[in-house]
């Protein structure tokens, strides 16, 4: 049964830094079920207190204007301001505690967003995949820059036999031959 709760080194496989025995699990179970549970109890009290007092509505105003009950209804009014001060010291605690979980979320986000990215840049897959895509996307814009100066060299070229009156050619000479093997050999190590 101990052995259940606190493992010894040798009967297990090493865990991460940030994993927890099973007996801290089992508390932080206990807190969260004592949280629900405690939820639900506070939610009955209510409903029966409610009902409780509709009924004894008619039999408590008959006491409170009897003057033989002022000092035990001076008592009751005593202790339900000394209640009501600690519900709102409670609550004033509660939400000193909600801000500060809500801090130590952030927190944690951060820091798993960080790590995430970390494994990320330093996963060699990924490191890969960019290089391709980045390689992939230079190729495409130097097609592309080529395709437009192609276009703005026709263009040009058209002007000026235009202005100098001279005939238009029917078709573009073939480009040169280190030309044609440069763009063999790209196509090559691109697929």
């Amino acid at each position: 049964m101990v052995d259940e709760w606190f493992p010894s080194a040798e009967s297990s496989a090493p865990e991460p830094e940030h994993a927890l025995s099973p007996l801290a699990y089992a508390l932080i179970g206990c807190l969260f079920e004592t949280q629900t549970r405690l939820s639900q109890t506070l939610q009955t009290a209510e409903q029966l207190g409610n009902t409780v007092a509709v009924a004894l509505l008619p039999v408590h105003a008959e006491l409170r204007t009897n003057p033989t009950w002022a000092p035990l209804y001076q008592r009751f009014d005593d202790l339900v301001l000394r209640g009501e001060h600690e519900v709102a010291r409670w609550v004033v605690l509660g939400q000193q505690e909600h801000r500060h979980s809500q801090l130590l979320l952030k927190n944690a986000l951060r820091i798993s967003a960080e790590t995430s990215i970390q494994q990320v840049v330093q996963n060699p897959e990924i490191q890969d995949l960019v290089q391709q895509q980045s390689v992939g996307l230079a190729s495409e814009m130097v097609e592309e820059v080529r395709e437009h100066a192609v276009s703005t060299d026709t263009f040009l070229e058209r002007f000026v036999r235009h202005v100098l009156k001279r005939p238009q050619r029917e078709d573009l000479p073939p480009p040169p031959v280190e030309v044609r093997l440069s763009a063999a050999r790209l196509k090559t190590s691109e697929g």
